[in-house]
């Protein structure tokens, strides 16, 4: 687990254009799921793409399919956007 949240980590920071670093990091056990976690310096709590679909289930069946695509149709729900921060 901890080479996951170390790779996703270095993958945020090398990616993310504003520069907001990640302060702390952790595992979310949730019902037994162990979900990436991170705290970003301006307070921004982030969960792990890969963990969330693992937690929900949710699998590609298409391994060329973008990676997160499924997630990302199963967060557009209407019923769910009153929950969710863009």
């Amino acid at each position: 687990m901890r080479s996951v949240i170390a790779q996703a980590k270095n993958l945020y920071n090398n990616m993310n254009k504003k520069r907001r670093k990640i302060i702390r990091d952790g595992v979310l056990d949730l019902a037994g799921f162990k979900l990436p976690c991170f705290i970003l310096e301006d307070g921004t709590r982030i969960l792990s793409e890969r963990g969330m679909q693992s937690a929900l289930k949710i699998e590609s069946y298409d391994d060329k399919a973008e990676r997160g695509g499924q997630l990302r149709k199963f967060l557009a729900q209407k019923s769910l956007k009153p929950f969710i921060e863009r």
